[in-house]
């Protein structure tokens, strides 16, 4: 007798977990633009990485440029002159440096 309801209400339960939907509702604009994903162009993305790597390889030079003209600079700071533009060049080279890190860097 018990074992009457208990399977009827297992069966209930079971239709009604069945008859709900599964997963979120998807929102209209994202499914519009499933439909538009198609007809995307690709991004160029091995041009673009050909002139990043050129503008890196412009930055390391200037970079080792500048680091190469600081060694007679300090030879002057220890002679007791201090060269005007070794402190810009000095901020020049920490920025380039910086930026090139960022660049490499994943």
């Amino acid at each position: 007798m018990r074992k009457l309801p208990m399977l009827l209400g297992l069966i209930l339960c079971a239709f009604l977990a069945s008859a709900r939907p599964q997963g979120h509702p998807v929102p209209p604009g994202l499914r519009e633009v499933e439909k538009r994903k198609d007809s995307l162009e690709p991004p160029l993305v091995g041009q673009r990485r050909q002139a990043d790597l050129a503008q890196l390889k412009k930055e390391a030079e200037e970079l080792a440029r500048l680091a190469g003209s600081i060694p007679a600079q300090i030879e002057q700071v220890a002679q007791g002159q201090l060269p005007k533009d070794l402190t810009e060049k000095l901020k020049q080279i920490e920025k380039l440096a910086k930026r090139l890190r960022a660049e490499v860097s994943p």
